[in-house]
């Protein structure tokens, strides 16, 4: 704390002295009370705006503006109600607290508390809002994949700030990186394609994230025989079997049937 000492009467004889002195002091406090907050929401939310304000002090108005708008406060001597005030902020006079809700990306700003005690006392406090909004989970299509490599799109939706997208350890190459911003609502819409080396032939697990939340995809995987080949290859190894066995079948017959009938012819003379 800073403080400066002008009461002693003995050092601050000249009158120019302790006038200087006086603007110091008045400099010192008009600094403290000049002060900035940090205030944060998110879209679709609410805020409350808190003046640094003592609760057993009486003061003649109290009132936020951003920039030269008023957006809600309250004037002990005026009416006022005519400054049209937020329709999405509410105050609480009791409290000396302003509800802002229904939060958008369009209320980020700074925003400027006046308020003036019944001593006349006046004080500013500049408060900082800033506005976020959660990306959806990342969500990875599979365009194209060869024995070579594949590629993969990564995309999410509905944030702010503006973010990137980011790619796990065995990504090869990032192809594109864009982000498209809603004209209405002001939030971000990601999008990244990025291609993935599978010449070890080996399945892969990769992944993307947007904000610390990510989503996996396992690519590189081993060529399959497609449903309708195994359904015509399938049909024709049975009946190539089938008919291999029908040919052993009368091959082993028509070996076996000689030995028979002249078993039976030599029994036949032997009668």
């Amino acid at each position: 704390m800073v403080t400066v000492e002008c009461f002693h009467q003995d050092i601050v004889q000249n009158k120019h002295l302790l006038w200087m002195c006086k603007l110091i002091l008045s400099y010192i406090i008009a600094a403290a009370a000049d002060s900035e907050e940090k205030l944060s929401g998110y879209v679709g939310g609410k805020v409350v705006f808190r003046c640094p304000l003592k609760p057993d002090v009486k003061y003649k108005f109290l009132y936020l503006q951003r920039d030269s708008v008023f957006v809600n406060g309250y004037y002990e001597s005026k009416n006022m109600s005519t400054h049209n005030p937020w329709p999405n902020t509410k105050l609480e006079k009791e409290k000396s607290l302003i509800y802002m809700s229904e939060l958008n990306v369009s209320h980020a700003g700074q925003y400027t508390c006046y308020f003036e005690t019944s001593e006349g006392l006046n004080n500013v406090t500049h408060i900082e809002l800033t506005i976020t909004a959660n990306y959806s989970k990342p969500s990875i299509q599979l365009h194209n994949c060869t024995k070579e490599q594949c590629l993969v799109q990564c995309s999410s939706h509905g944030g702010y700030p503006n973010k990137t997208i980011e790619w796990g350890k065995s990504i090869v190459s990032i192809l594109g990186n864009d982000h498209f911003e809603d004209n209405k609502t002001q939030l971000f819409n990601l999008s990244s394609m990025a291609s993935f080396n599978c010449s070890t032939g080996k399945q892969q697990n990769i992944s993307c994230s947007v904000d610390g939340v990510s989503s996996v995809l396992s690519v590189c995987k081993q060529e399959n025989i497609p449903v309708t080949v195994a359904c015509i290859v399938v049909p024709i190894l049975a009946v190539l079997l089938l008919a291999f066995g029908i040919f052993a079948y009368k091959k082993f017959r028509s070996r076996a049937r000689p030995y028979t009938e002249t078993n039976q012819n030599e029994d036949e003379s032997g009668l």
